[in-house]
């Protein structure tokens, strides 16, 4: 077992529960809306990318390997498995599925964004909430991956620009369309944000619609 684990290792390992989380919400909602022959699609991508983690302990998952090449694989695989995932149940059922991935992806972001303001976890007051409240919940890569570059032009406005995009190896691995996926992280950002009435949020650039760089402004609405 691990002796080197800290808060941070929990903390990010919780993020990639988030995305495995959100799979098995894409897989209930579809499953209502198509029945079981979702379990079809289902069981092909966990073939090819694994299944999600169970309640094991952190430190037992873990074991004796190296911790940042453990969670750098865990990401991973859970963010081509969500994105195979979608590729699979878009082929099948066209634009009706994106549609309910969009809703499903809001909604699962609502309900963890209103999880982390009951547990503390958007520590501060105005536009820090708000960027904690992200910070907390949002798996975007590792700590170490230093690609983001925050401005807080007024004290209810937060710039956030990313001048890589983390996710997108993952993506063309999965074969989807890029612009989809990031919408459909957007579209759950969205979600998380709506938990706190008084946040709004806005994705202004993004790199695979060909901006430099991706940009997403938080801000105290009515500001």
């Amino acid at each position: 077992m691990s002796t080197f684990l800290g808060p941070i290792h929990y903390w990010l390992f919780q993020k990639i529960r988030n995305v495995e989380d959100r799979e098995e919400a894409l897989i209930k909602a579809f499953t209502e809306r198509f029945g079981d022959e979702v379990n079809g699609i289902v069981e092909d991508v966990r073939q090819r990318y694994g299944v999600p983690f169970d309640n094991t302990p952190l430190e037992n998952l873990i074991g004796d390997a190296a911790i940042h090449y453990w969670l750098q694989s865990a990401i991973e695989r859970s963010e081509t498995r969500e994105a195979a995932l979608l590729k699979g149940l878009i082929d099948r059922y066209g634009d009706e599925a994106k549609e309910l991935a969009m809703d499903v992806a809001f909604r699962h972001g609502q309900k963890i964004g209103k999880e982390a303001i009951e547990q503390g976890k958007n520590q501060g007051s105005g536009i820090e909430s708000v960027y904690n409240l992200i910070k907390n919940t949002f798996l975007d890569g590792m700590p170490c991956d230093h690609v983001t570059e925050v401005e807080s032009p007024s004290p209810d406005l937060l710039v956030e620009k990313h001048t890589d995009c983390l996710h997108r190896g993952y993506w063309e691995s999965a074969g989807i369309a890029e612009t989809f996926m990031c919408s459909y992280l957007e579209k759950w950002i969205k979600g998380v944000c709506s938990a706190d009435p008084s946040i709004d949020h806005e994705r202004v650039k993004a790199l695979v619609r060909g901006d430099s760089y991706c940009e997403d402004r938080y801000r105290i609405k009515g500001e």
